[in-house]
């Protein structure tokens, strides 16, 4: 993979290496006089376009930075570059004019980042180490005003095994100040000979295909503090569906591998006709702004049909209403019909469930080799009919026998999360919950649009000659034009394999046999193992909510969150848990912490530092925020267990809408510590950090590698910080620096043996 390109967020405070005076004249990087850490100039947005052809990628970079400082000031920008960036392609402009830049060669750059290090004792800066440089004076900066930089560059993307890799850097989390109120960041990919898989193993990104060789991936985030750099994968495609297949393998230890499957874009008239049952709550509850969301999505949705495609109305409330006793063409005169139905829908009754979806199952025809689809949705607990859940789950089995996909609709915190969640997943389906603050609409229309053009159903994967297990998903879902499956597990002896991937296109039977390579021997892609591990704890806890208590699977999600790093409801106490281990095995008491010289943590991201009891006549330690947060994280390991053992029984309420939807953002790859740990709403842990597939945990005020054992005291190697020796591990290996970048005080494994960064 090529350098990555790095960038440094702010003039001022977000790297450490922007220099100020008060006056125009001319400024020299003088590393032994920086000015303070937290200066004046601060991101507040930045927006990064990026442009992929060919496998060249072209980043623009726009930002805008606020001074709250009461001088007009001059700063010198320091921008690093990639190795094997384009340099006579790079521009920088401020407030639109041209701004003259000089390019400094990766050997002068590594002195001033090594430099800075040294002289800010700030280690955030290491992971920059290797890059060139561009050194640019900007003026003025008005005072208390805005600014706004414009930059743009060229360089090749990285290949990984047949796959282009782009990278933006985000990693931030100990050179900021403060949040960035809006990021954005949108990438243009065009191949020629077909786009295949679009993925991030970093981010949540929105992938819009345009065409067979043209697609874009974005994401928008804000008041956010990035803590891990973007990274956009693809591959190019060939024929009617492609693979790409990534793999992990780490020593002696068993593979993991990540298969991305993928559609080409669907062209007019190669998707698959199919059925389509809009159920859909009409109950007292849906009155006002929902009712008028609820007409517009469907309204949206049947213009978005196919023509060989055939649908039907089911409004319920107190009974089920289907507009038509079968299912009817899309054809001018029943869309019209249709449309006259939606309209004069009325919010009244109770809400009959059970009978709904009944009438749906029985609308399917018996003969049909179509896929039959039910968008069913509701904002509610059923009222009238049968009123269980259980009893509901069960009729819709027996009355199932065809597999029918069931796409449930949660609207509003009043719903039955665990009876929706179960007609999803045994129908190889997904679930949806509308929060009370969301747009009912967009999100119907946005999920119909992805199951609109099914490809392939029923698909069933095997292996030749290759042993796998822990498959996750378990039942795959249809693969649709448009969106990719990934699937992911483990794996015993590698080597070059066949893949099969059974299904049905237009009823018929269909074949596609891939060829994949397995890696048998070293080949370290720790962010594999990372999916596979979220993937498999959202399956074991979806187990656990939808059928109850069971101490094996607990065990299991707890040994997969403290290897991976990851929080559930059954590891977040495992802060606290590990840091009393860890404290133990080094040979320090577990203590309480407290904050640091100038915030929460120190400067640089370091960490909290242990305190005693203050000397006699001192100010106490500012430790209230710390205290209150570790009270808390060991209040979670009483709690845990009776709070998923519950979830069986409370099925209505914000807490359970928000666990399932917690889930599927832990199999989507969005809950997991790609640079730091997460909680379960998604705030980031400050004791826990992963990098290159490790886990550290912030023990006595230093980064602990989770695998530290009290036996390994005895050969502990000590380097100081800012030493010789210290540098010339960074020079070594990047994965190194990467992890020296936590702080200037660092335990972590090189080698057969642990090191001890230490401050002298």
């Amino acid at each position: 993979m090529t350098a990555k390109l790095s960038f440094f967020a702010a003039l001022y405070l977000a790297t450490s290496t922007v220099l100020s005076s008060a006056a125009p004249q001319e400024v020299a990087p003088d590393l032994r006089r920086l000015p303070p850490h937290r200066g004046p100039v601060f991101l507040e947005k930045e927006q990064v376009r990026v442009e992929i052809r060919e496998g060249l990628a072209t980043t623009n970079v726009s930002q805008t930075y606020r001074s709250a400082s009461q001088l007009q000031e001059e700063h010198t920008f320091l921008f690093p570059l990639p190795a094997d960036a384009a340099v006579t392609n790079f521009q920088l402009t401020m407030n639109g004019k041209p701004v003259a830049g000089e390019v400094l060669d990766t050997q002068r750059a590594r002195e001033i980042y090594e430099g800075i290090v040294r002289a800010a004792r700030d280690p955030g800066l290491l992971e920059l180490v290797g890059t060139q440089l561009l050194r640019a004076r900007i003026f003025p900066v008005p005072p208390q005003g805005t600014m706004e930089i414009g930059l743009a560059y060229s360089a090749p993307c990285g290949l990984l095994g047949g796959i282009r890799t782009y990278t933006y850097p985000l990693r931030r989390q100990a050179l900021l100040s403060r949040p960035v109120q809006s990021l954005v960041v949108s990438a243009e990919i065009h191949a020629r000979g077909g786009l295949k898989a679009i993925f991030s193993p970093t981010h949540a990104i929105d992938v819009v295909r345009q065409s067979d060789v043209a697609a874009k991936a974005s994401f928008e985030i804000g008041q956010v503090v990035p803590d891990r750099d973007f990274d956009l994968y693809y591959s190019e495609q060939s024929g009617l569906l492609g693979l790409t297949a990534l793999c992990d393998k780490s020593g002696t230890k068993d593979g993991t591998f990540a298969l991305f499957l993928a559609p080409a874009f669907a062209a007019e008239g190669r998707a698959e006709p199919k059925d389509v049952a809009f159920v859909f709550d009409t109950s007292g509850s849906m009155a006002g702004p929902k009712m008028e969301q609820a007409r517009t999505a469907l309204k949206t949705c049947l213009e978005r049909l196919g023509p060989e495609d055939r649908f039907v109305l089911i409004p319920f409330s107190t009974e089920a209403r289907p507009h038509a006793g079968a299912l009817v063409a899309n054809d001018a005169a029943a869309k019209a019909q249709a449309l006259q139905v939606i309209a004069e829908l009325q919010a009244r009754g109770g809400t009959n469930i059970d009978e709904a979806l009944a009438a749906a199952l029985s609308l399917r025809p018996a003969d049909t080799k179509r896929p039959y689809q039910v968008l069913f949705l509701t904002d509610g607990l059923p009222t009238v009919g049968v009123t269980d859940g259980a009893a509901i789950a069960s009729a819709m089995r027996q009355r199932n026998k065809a597999g029918t996909r069931i796409f449930a609709f949660g609207v509003g915190d009043d719903v039955n999360t665990q009876l929706l969640d179960t007609l999803a997943q045994e129908t190889r389906a997904s679930r949806e919950y509308v929060r009370p603050h969301e747009d009912l609409e967009l999100k119907v229309t946005a999920l119909f649009d992805r199951v609109a053009s099914p490809v392939a159903t029923q698909l069933a994967l095997s292996f030749d000659a290759l042993e796998t297990y822990d498959v996750y998903p378990r039942a795959l879902p249809d693969l649709f034009f448009g969106s990719q499956l990934l699937v992911v597990g483990r794996y015993k002896q590698g080597g070059h394999k066949a893949v099969r991937l059974k299904g049905l296109v237009r009823g018929e039977p269909k074949e596609w046999v891939f060829e994949a390579e397995f890696p048998a021997e070293e080949q370290a892609r720790p962010e594999i193992t990372d999916w596979w591990a979220s993937q498999k704890i959202g399956y074991l806890l979806d187990q656990l909510r939808l059928q109850g208590q069971n101490q094996e699977l607990i065990d299991e999600v707890v040994r997969l969150g403290k290897e991976h790093g990851i929080v559930t409801p059954y590891t977040s106490f495992l802060v606290v848990e590990e840091t009393e281990r860890l404290a133990r095995a080094r040979g320090v008491p577990a203590r309480r912490w407290s904050e640091g010289d100038d915030g929460f943590f120190r400067r640089g991201g370091i960490g909290a530092v242990p305190v005693g009891d203050p000397a006699p006549g001192a100010a106490a330690a500012p430790a209230d925020a710390l205290r209150e947060l570790e009270a808390k994280e060991l209040a979670k390991s009483a709690e845990s267990s009776q709070r998923i053992a519950s979830l069986s029984s409370r099925v209505a309420g914000a807490e359970a809408v928000e666990e399932s939807l917690d889930l599927g953002r832990l199999r989507d790859g969005q809950g997991l510590a790609g640079g730091r740990g997460r909680s379960k709403n998604g705030a980031d842990n400050p004791f826990v950090r992963r990098i290159e597939g490790r886990v550290f945990h912030l023990i006595d005020g230093v980064w602990t590698e989770s695998s530290f054992k009290a036996e390994d005291r005895a050969q502990l190697r000590k380097v100081a910080f800012l030493s010789e020796e210290y540098f010339a591990l960074l020079k070594s290996d990047p994965k190194v620096a990467r992890i020296l970048a936590l702080g200037p005080r660092v335990v972590l494994k090189i080698g057969a043996n642990f090191t001890e960064i230490a401050e002298g």
